[in-house]
């Protein structure tokens, strides 16, 4: 019987020519792209080019370059409830030392959308409290608050309409009025 079963660990006669993976690609050291290229290639890096370019980004001081730190970060949002997130990390601190007031509302966002989580929070916080972020919680007006959306529901008292006494006490009224208004 155990002469019958394959064996899916043994490669004996197969060669197998590998294609580089495009992430693979060789691509220019974050040093030698200029700011507009740096920029552009923030978004859309792979893991190992990620962290070099949000350093490169830091250490130039690109003002410009927080929309795309902060995309950088969105893109690794939910990970990181364990460890610190190095992607997210090298972006805060790239923002960290960029400074000023964009810098300071990106991280207030990450952190307000829960963007980064975990020891990467941690992080986030500390390096808002050094660029002078205003943490602040949302409000009706903001746009992924819940409030600005219609009532599904209206409210009315809490009460059992028109059931004699005897049916009050079926947990399975014909007809309840909910109390507050429910919103979806």
């Amino acid at each position: 019987m155990y002469e019958q079963q394959l064996d899916l660990f043994s490669c004996v006669g197969i060669q197998v020519d590998h294609p580089v993976p495009m992430s693979m690609e060789l691509r220019p050291a974050a040093t030698v792209l200029d700011d507009r290229a740096l920029i552009a290639a923030i978004p859309d890096s792979n893991l190992a080019d990620s962290i070099a370019l949000a350093a490169e980004a830091g250490r130039r001081r690109l003002a410009a370059a927080v929309p795309s730190l902060e995309t950088l970060c969105r893109r690794f949002s939910g990970f990181g409830i364990d460890r610190m997130v190095p992607e997210q990390a090298a972006a805060l601190e790239a923002l960290s030392a960029i400074g000023g007031r964009e810098a300071a509302r990106a991280v207030s966002r990450l952190i307000v959308r829960a963007v980064v989580q975990g020891p990467t929070l941690n992080l986030a916080v500390s390096t808002a409290a050094r660029i002078g972020s205003a943490l602040r919680r949302t409000c009706p007006s903001h746009p992924q608050h819940p409030f600005h959306k219609q009532t599904i529901v209206v409210s009315a008292a809490s009460r059992i309409p028109d059931l004699s006494w005897q049916f009050r006490c079926d947990p399975f009224p014909l007809g309840v009025a909910q109390y507050r208004a429910n919103q979806g």
